[in-house]
């Protein structure tokens, strides 16, 4: 039985490389399945004439069926499944079933798989290849070079590399022997009604209407931002969040988690990809942006620079209430947009109902008093600014969970009414000069998310203050060598049981004079047992701190270890049992890595080291 579809071909010549005694059962070739029509199908087709016992091995020692769950509504339930496996049961035991489907959530809800393998798109010289083979099928198109310019236009900038696309873009073309219905294909986007947008279009709209409703609401949101746009999943996550677009968590859980569930949904779908795989980055499908600009174009305006004063009153992001007022102002700017305080004037004294506020990127110096106005705000971000001072109305805004200060250089110190924030969850001031943290930082009970915690010898919020904040997940604190070396206890990260990410972080270059006081305040910042990530940087001291060496952190999955100067040796991390990423750089005194690296008790483990993945040597410049 021939398989014709172009991902099933490369799986079987793929798999065909280890083992080319395979049986396989592919789909049936129309598009929408049925779910017991599939089902009976497959079972069929593996059922032997005289009933189920009489397979005998050699019949049965590899049967691989590619089936296409997830089509049509096919979801199949664990009953669907106990009828699926039966005549694997009277196979050899090295059979196999391989499910080639759209939903990577999908592998969870049927017993026994394994990991997922994700496909990727199809290259643009098998693209071509497919295209070609189907739209070229007579002398008419070979002979004319212009067909084969536009077709090769056409597989690069409306197919993406996906068989669907390029399978009925070629066969719509392969009937059309004017050029100009060629031109109109490359120019028409994929939501015109006319075929063959229209058959793209409700095969995406298929796919869309099978997301849950807040994954429906969160796609929705995605439409706002503009064709290329990279996400990243924390970012897009908060914004949910603040927007009200996420249900409300479930006991134990995370509202973050949540974010990022309903995010692993839209990547499972296909809707969200990640081109890079070395990257955090996720993009919109330029087919999936058109869906979305076509669904929400009554609800969802992008503005350009020269028109942000002709803001619609009638158009905002859709929530599960409500569509206006205007609720949500992002702006997109690749450079320094100038944005005067006159217009954010006016901007934030029309628009007193937002509650999603993204101003990154611009060239505003300062903000007006009226931003005090903004009381439903919960979401601010003023990321690559050129903020100078902020005013102090700003802390008036009694619900504010976000605010995103990353790499503002011009800021030195945040209002002492900062602290009346007392709804602040995330706070993100990487990159962002502060000179001190204000006085009254344990008032912040909510916070789950600080990026720079400085510690100051002017005055400002002692490292005592933070032994109130209870809920913090990720935590950085820097300018270690300006704390009383006993009074780094009083911290008490030791407390925090729901802490994840740890940095701590001495001020570049003054390390080398600090060995004996860096060394104590290290030992006395001990984390929780449940950390994940750590990191430290400019360390001083002469050897690493004793609970980093008693091997009492089996979650940490992640460490990096940078520019500690006077350690000469490496501390034994072989027996962190999670360790999966592990950065060591500029530890210059280090002249050679031994056997201590692996643990003290080496000979009692099976290997050292047991989940890691990547190790990283950077600049260790005493290694012989």
């Amino acid at each position: 039985m021939s398989i014709e579809s172009p991902l099933m071909e490369t799986l079987v010549r793929e798999i065909r490389n280890f083992d080319d005694q395979l049986k396989f059962t592919p789909p049936p070739h129309s598009q929408i399945v049925g779910r017991q029509k599939c089902i009976t199908r497959i079972v069929e087709e593996l059922r032997p004439k005289n009933g189920y016992p009489v397979l005998a091995s050699s019949e049965l020692s590899k049967i691989i069926i590619v089936g296409m769950p997830g089509v049509d509504g096919l979801i199949p339930d664990h009953h669907d499944w106990d009828i699926f496996h039966t005549p694997r049961k009277f196979g050899a035991n090295d059979s196999k079933i391989i499910i080639i489907t759209r939903y990577q959530s999908l592998a969870s809800l049927i017993p026994g798989t394994s990991l997922p393998y994700p496909l990727d798109p199809l290259s643009e010289d098998d693209s071509w290849q497919l295209f070609s083979a189907r739209a070229f099928q007579t002398e008419h198109y070979s002979s004319n070079p212009e067909f084969a310019a536009l077709g090769w236009e056409i597989v690069n900038h409306r197919c993406g590399g996906l068989p669907f696309v390029i399978n009925t873009l070629a066969d719509y073309l392969s009937s059309k022997p004017h050029v100009n219905s060629w031109y109109d294909v490359l120019a028409t986007p994929v939501v015109a009604s006319a075929p063959p947008q229209s058959t793209i279009l409700s095969s995406l709209e298929q796919t869309y209407q099978q997301l849950s409703s807040y994954s429906k609401c969160c796609f929705t949101f995605c439409s706002m931002f503009p064709k290329g746009f990279e996400f990243q999943k924390e970012d897009i996550s908060l914004l949910w969040l603040s927007a009200g677009l996420l249900p409300p968590p479930l006991v134990g859980q995370r509202l973050e988690d949540v974010g990022r569930a309903h995010f692993d949904e839209l990547v499972s779908a296909h809707f969200l990809l990640q081109p890079n795989k070395d990257k955090s980055t996720f993009v919109m499908h330029d087919l999936i942006f058109d869906l979305a600009q076509y669904l929400f174009k009554q609800t969802c305006s992008l503005m350009k620079e020269d028109a942000i004063r002709s803001i619609s009153e009638k158009l905002s992001h859709v929530c599960s209430v409500c569509v206006n007022p205007f609720r949500t102002l992002l702006s997109f700017t690749g450079k320094k947009f100038q944005l005067p305080e006159e217009l954010l004037n006016d901007i934030f004294t029309e628009l007193l109902d937002l509650w999603v506020l993204r101003l990154s990127h611009f060239d505003i110096v300062r903000l007006p008093d009226s931003i005090g106005q903004l009381l439903h705000l919960t979401y601010l971000d003023l990321s690559h600014s050129s903020i100078q001072e902020l005013p102090a109305p700003i802390c008036q805004l009694s619900n504010l969970k976000t605010f995103l200060l990353l790499h503002c250089l011009g800021l030195s110190k945040l209002p002492s009414e900062f602290v009346g924030l007392l709804e602040l969850c995330y706070f993100d001031n990487d990159g962002t000069p502060l000179k001190q943290m204000p006085v009254g930082m344990s008032r912040l009970k909510n916070l789950c998310r600080l990026t720079n915690f400085i510690v100051s010898t002017t005055g400002g919020s002692s490292i005592e203050e933070l032994a109130s904040l209870l809920t913090l997940q990720t935590l950085c604190i820097s300018e270690l060598q300006n704390i009383v070396a006993d009074d780094a206890s009083s911290a008490k990260l030791e407390k925090k049981s729901s802490l994840d990410e740890l940095v701590l972080q001495w001020s570049n270059g003054k390390c080398n004079n600090y060995s004996e006081h860096a060394a104590i305040v290290l030992e006395n910042l001990r984390p929780p047992t449940n950390l994940k990530n750590l990191s430290i940087k400019n360390y001083g001291g002469i050897g690493f701190p004793n609970w980093l060496i008693d091997h009492s952190f089996p979650n940490i999955v992640f460490l990096r270890l940078s520019n500690c100067k006077q350690c000469s040796q490496l501390p034994p991390l072989g027996e962190m049992p999670s360790l999966k990423d592990l950065i060591i750089e500029g530890l210059d005194l280090v002249t050679k890595i031994g056997s201590e690296f692996y643990g003290r008790n080496i000979s009692s483990l099976a290997r050292p080291f047991p989940s890691l993945k990547t190790l990283t040597f950077e600049t260790m410049l005493g290694l012989e």
